[in-house]
């Protein structure tokens, strides 16, 4: 910056006031008020300087911008445009201001400004916010799993009543704990699951959640802990609950050797839809990885990734369900080298992509890709780069058979899971993506 010191600031209306006081024997009035009325940033090089909008805080005697700018932005040499009520001359720090200065804005800086009459000045302290984090980064953490000593047989979470409700079978009885920060868990009652139900075809429907106990019988829940038996009206046995979506709930029935995809508005009266034949034999009946989200553009939709299919086969089905237009198989157009067909993997939505993590490959291999995206309702997948993976210092265990969920707070939850030698791990993971958590409580 440019340092005059003693330069006042020429105003129209002050010359008008000196060349009255020569015409006129009346003694002139100057201002006492140096108030600053608005106050913007501007530079040619940087035109994110010109979109924030400033705050005057008259009380504290600060200026500040509430929405931060965006990540590395510079404002080493930035140009103040400052209207204040009257003025003399106005300082930044120690200098001068004269109306084209850059003032460097990497630290707070005190503004100055002399009233009218040169003597009553106003003080502000100019914060200029820009963002510390990298917007398209995940910041992960390792938190804390539930401690019991009994085997785990089974587990399965799910994102519930604004918490993560964790279930665990011990080969006896079911166990459910609960937590909303990943950093404390409550273990809690429950009744009326028994411990023969499959944990990992959980679903969440409309504000309930379901499982099949038998072909003839749904357990369902309004707050997790207390499950009430609900009879099934099918043409055959309902044997498997894929997914939600809107009021439809799909599922899967059986007769036999064949298997039919079916369809339900109240989780008793299903309707039996496509059999999982010719174009549809490569939709898995078990082992799948299944989420229901709201794209970006376009209706809700249904994706089934991985699993075995009627044959006993691992597959990588990619198959896409949308209200109205049926199922797309995408599993032609995913090649074997970028989506291997695996097994007991991860999906869900998050930040306007499909999310994949983890699984088991035919080959008995766990996949060490930790997370794959989708930007195209999972026709097309890019390995995480090192923005959004798990950082390796983190010494995080790729696995299979682990819960994903996502949050009220954008949160992404990766709860237990088996490794390569099929142990269960008793972990807990949660990442956030910086931009979707600018503004809420601390990650």
């Amino acid at each position: 910056m440019k340092i005059i010191k003693g330069l006042f600031i020429p105003f129209a209306v002050f010359g008008l006031l000196l060349l009255h006081s020569c015409l006129s024997t009346t003694t002139p009035t100057y201002s006492t008020d140096g108030l600053v009325l608005s106050f913007s940033l501007k530079s040619d090089s940087v035109p994110a300087l010109a979109k924030a909008v400033f705050t005057i805080d008259e009380t504290n005697g600060t200026i500040y911008n509430v929405d931060s700018l965006p990540y590395h932005t510079n404002v080493r040499q930035a140009i103040p445009v400052v209207t204040a009520y009257s003025t003399a001359r106005m300082y930044f720090n120690d200098s001068v201001y004269t109306g084209s200065d850059t003032v460097d804005f990497t630290r707070p800086v005190i503004l100055k400004n002399y009233a009218q009459d040169g003597i009553t000045i106003r003080q502000y302290i100019v914060k200029v916010n820009v963002h510390q984090v990298d917007p398209d980064s995940i910041n992960w953490q390792q938190r804390s799993y539930p401690s019991y000593s009994f085997q785990t047989i089974d587990q399965k979470a799910v994102y519930f009543n604004q918490q993560v409700m964790l279930y665990v079978n011990d080969g006896t009885q079911m166990h459910v704990y609960t937590s909303v920060d990943g950093r404390s868990w409550v273990e809690q009652s429950i009744f009326g699951l028994p411990a023969t139900v499959n944990l990992q075809q959980l679903v969440v429907y409309n504000n309930t959640l379901c499982v099949v106990e038998n072909g003839q019988t749904i357990l369902k829940s309004l707050d997790g802990l207390n499950w009430n038996a609900v009879t099934v009206n099918s043409i055959y046995p309902l044997t498997t609950l894929v997914s939600s979506i809107g009021q439809q709930l799909i599922g899967i029935e059986q007769s036999g050797s064949n298997y039919y995809l079916c369809y339900s508005n109240d989780g008793q009266n299903w309707t039996i839809g496509e059999p999982l034949t010719n174009g549809m034999a490569n939709f898995p009946i078990s082992n799948f990885a299944a989420t229901s989200y709201q794209p970006t553009v376009g209706s809700p939709k249904v994706l089934v990734l991985g699993g075995y299919n009627a044959a006993g086969q691992i597959v990588n089905a990619t198959y896409s369900y949308m209200l109205g237009s049926g199922w797309a198989d995408f599993s032609s157009e995913t090649t074997l080298t970028a989506f291997p067909a695996r097994r007991d993997a991860s999906v869900t939505w998050y930040g306007s992509k499909v999310l994949l993590l983890g699984g088991k490959l035919a080959s008995n291999q766990v996949k060490d890709d930790t997370l794959l995206w989708s930007k195209s309702d999972g026709l097309f997948w890019d390995k995480a780069d090192s923005l959004t993976m798990i950082p390796k210092p983190l010494h995080y265990t790729p696995r299979y058979k682990q819960s994903v969920v996502v949050d009220s707070n954008y949160r992404i939850w990766i709860i237990g899971g088996k490794d390569a030698n099929d142990n269960f791990l008793k972990e807990v993971w949660v990442g956030r993506l910086n931009s979707l958590g600018f503004g809420l409580a601390p990650f």
